[in-house]
């Protein structure tokens, strides 16, 4: 299963409708949520309730949603809850900035299976 609601300017309000359909698709491969205003709290949910999922996800797409270093907590448990699984994830154009992508980086150094991790545009200016 495939659910692509991207581009779409829905906000954080859509996030518990959003939480339901997740838990709801045992099958969900792929979830395309790029530029859909969910905003911290609605990214933090949406990231909680990918981790609780039976599913196998592969793909996670949350850019351009403004997700701050608050929301890197959520995101790092979905990506380690999905490590077996997860191959793309995308977070680009978000307010991560450094102690969000350090992290991230933890939860990403165990995901060995992903093939594609975009973190760009989030606001990093250090190196390491």
């Amino acid at each position: 299963v495939r659910l692509d609601i991207s581009d779409n300017p829905m906000t954080g309000a859509v996030a518990p409708a959003l939480v339901a359909l997740i838990k709801s698709q045992p099958r969900l491969k792929v979830l395309n949520v790029n530029d859909t205003s969910l905003g911290n709290e609605g990214a933090i949910a949406v990231a909680l309730a990918v981790a609780a999922s039976p599913s196998d996800l592969e793909e996670l797409e949350m850019a351009l949603n403004e997700v701050t270093p608050q929301g890197a907590r959520a995101l790092a448990v979905a990506v380690a809850a999905k490590a077996s699984s997860l191959r793309r994830l995308n977070l680009r154009e978000n307010e991560l900035e450094d102690r969000g992508l350090a992290i991230l980086s933890k939860a990403i150094a165990k995901a060995s299976l992903l093939l594609s991790v975009d973190l760009c545009g989030n606001q990093a200016r250090r190196v390491g």
